[in-house]
């Protein structure tokens, strides 16, 4: 279902309606005008979520920025308003970008996303899903020093 999204949004500190994340989809290496961002997560009219996810390569140049206009672009195309676009900058120790204007990104830790989705594992079914969450906690967790 959700959950995983659901989770990953509160790690990220970004709230949206548990009713709107059902129907939205999620695109890997979404190309824009300008530049290619990691996640595309969107609901068409209701909200869009890019996540540009740094584990060891450095920013290129100006390349948030790029990516933060390529993202009003796409929102603007799929009528979702300016309130209900979140860039997410995920990054092993969440800290903010400096390839351009930080100030509308959030930054995330892969350490918050760990620990948001350790809560979920209590609730999950079969042991193979188990194991494949449990894992990428220990990575994130690795990756994110802690």
């Amino acid at each position: 279902g959700t959950r995983f999204l659901h989770l990953f949004l509160k790690a990220a500190d970004v709230s949206i309606p548990q009713e709107h994340l059902p129907d939205s989809y999620v695109r890997t290496e979404f190309s824009g005008n300008e530049s290619i961002i990691d996640i595309l997560i969107c609901k068409p009219g209701r909200f869009l979520v890019y996540v540009e996810n740094k584990t060891v390569s450095a920013e290129g140049l100006h390349q948030i920025d790029r990516e933060y206009r390529d993202m009003v672009r796409v929102a603007a195309s799929l009528r979702i308003p300016h309130d209900q676009m979140f860039p997410v900058f995920l990054t092993p120790g969440g800290q903010p970008p400096t390839s351009g204007n930080a100030r509308p990104w959030l930054p995330v830790s892969y350490s918050d996303v760990a620990r948001e989705f350790l809560t979920a594992l209590p609730e999950l079914q079969g042991r193979k899903i188990a194991f494949l969450v449990e894992d990428l906690v220990r990575q994130y967790k690795r990756w994110g020093g802690i």
